[in-house]
């Protein structure tokens, strides 16, 4: 065989192998990266590892952190006064509904002279020992609210203040005030005197004791209504600890 022959005969073979090789590559199906097809993979198999992911459990906020949260952003001072009215009316209907009834914002007495910021009846159907209580050793058939949304803690005349609001004769001889920040001793000291004087008891809330009963409902909405355990996460449970506190401290 001679040269250019043999020459030709390799020839015919690199071309029969490189083809062969090619119709193999086809064979396989090789998507490119790029190509529309790849993209359909891509998705199938991303699909069947989402698929396998559980689900994020969504987080419901509870009311009462809700309305904490509302109470924590609201700005002190006079020109969100108004606002921290109608929220602390919020706060205090879900705090204690059903004890407390009939609530009335600014509330005027018959000679005009007096606004209330916030008044409720003590519901006698409900027979909640703690209101029953209070209506009856005081007596008192109006609860007063007073909203001071002050940047500065509250002096013994913001007390003085509300004191004249009140009346023993007309059942609304209790009075909760309600401030942003710790009230100064002197204010503590004029709400004593306003008890020992003229038996009006004033009991002074800040920020932090909304806070304590917003919880202690939170807590209560989990459990089973009227046991002794659902008893003890009521938010009055934390009213009447601080009446307790106020009235073994009153001097003579």
């Amino acid at each position: 065989m001679n040269v250019e022959l043999l020459g030709q005969l390799h020839q015919r073979l690199f071309a029969s192998d490189g083809s062969e090789r090619h119709l193999r590559l086809e064979s396989r199906a090789m998507v490119p990266a790029r190509s529309y097809r790849h993209g359909i993979s891509c998705s199938r198999h991303l699909s069947r590892s989402q698929a396998e992911i559980p689900p994020i459990p969504t987080v419901q906020i509870s009311r009462a952190i809700s309305l904490f949260e509302q109470l924590e952003k609201l700005p002190k001072g006079r020109k969100s006064s108004r606002k921290y009215e109608i929220l602390c009316l919020e706060i205090l209907n879900y705090l204690f509904e059903g004890s407390l009834v009939n609530p009335t914002e600014q509330k005027h007495t018959q000679d005009g002279l007096n606004i209330f910021d916030i008044i409720y009846s003590i519901n006698p159907i409900a027979r909640h020992p703690i209101w029953d209580a209070i209506a009856r050793d005081f007596p008192a058939r109006i609860i007063m609210f007073e909203c001071k949304n002050y940047g500065h803690p509250v002096g013994p005349m913001q007390v003085f203040t509300t004191e004249r609001y009140m009346s023993v004769p007309a059942r609304r001889s209790i009075c909760f005030l309600l401030t942003r920040l710790k009230p100064s001793k002197n204010a503590h000291l004029a709400a004593h005197a306003a008890m020992r004087d003229s038996g009006k008891m004033i009991i002074l809330l800040d920020d932090q004791d909304l806070r304590q009963m917003l919880k202690l409902k939170d807590e209560q909405s989990l459990l089973e209504r009227g046991n002794d355990a659902w008893f003890m996460q009521d938010p009055s449970v934390h009213l009447e600890a601080l009446i307790y506190r106020f009235l073994s401290s009153l001097g003579r």
